[in-house]
């Protein structure tokens, strides 16, 4: 084997063998949640379906156990039947660095969900990287319900 050969084969083993490692870190990152969530939303639905709008409050809960509230606005309700539906859904919230990242605009997201989720989980991101990860666990018994950002996104605000 030539030495050039050689000599490349090796960096890419250098290459390989420090990006795996970050790129483990980087996955392991969006396991670990730095806050839980707990969204209530009513919503009305027209009659025979279709998209209805929701208002709602939430509470998002640190690491520490200290609890804020927020009021949440912007998400539409997808439906079967028709009328007024009381949502609760739950939720994670990744790379928060700062209470202040929290507030603002959300848009959907796109990326690796666990596999274990039920399918009415929505992936919503702000222009600070903070991530919710957030599933509609009640009142959805009666109907076939998905819970979808409107085109303008979702807006979160504190309220202390």
């Amino acid at each position: 084997m030539p030495i050039g050969g050689m000599m490349r084969r090796r960096l890419i083993y250098l290459l390989v063998g420090l990006l795996l490692p970050w790129g483990w870190l980087q996955a392991g990152e969006m396991r670990k949640p730095v806050g839980r969530l707990v969204l209530t939303l009513k919503a009305t639905v027209a009659p025979g379906g279709g998209m209805g709008r929701t208002t709602g409050a939430g509470r998002l809960t640190l690491p520490n156990g200290v609890a804020h509230a927020f009021s949440v606005s912007g998400l539409n309700l997808q439906g079967r039947a028709g009328g007024s539906i009381d949502v609760e859904a739950r939720g994670e919230v990744y790379h928060l660095q700062r209470l202040a990242d929290f507030p603002g605009n959300y848009r959907r997201s796109v990326g690796a969900v666990d596999p274990e989720r039920p399918t009415n989980t929505l992936m919503l991101e702000n222009d600070r990287g903070v991530l919710l990860v957030v599933t509609v666990t009640a009142g959805i018994e009666q109907t076939e319900v998905r819970l979808l950002p409107s085109e303008s996104g979702v807006t979160l605000e504190l309220r202390e």
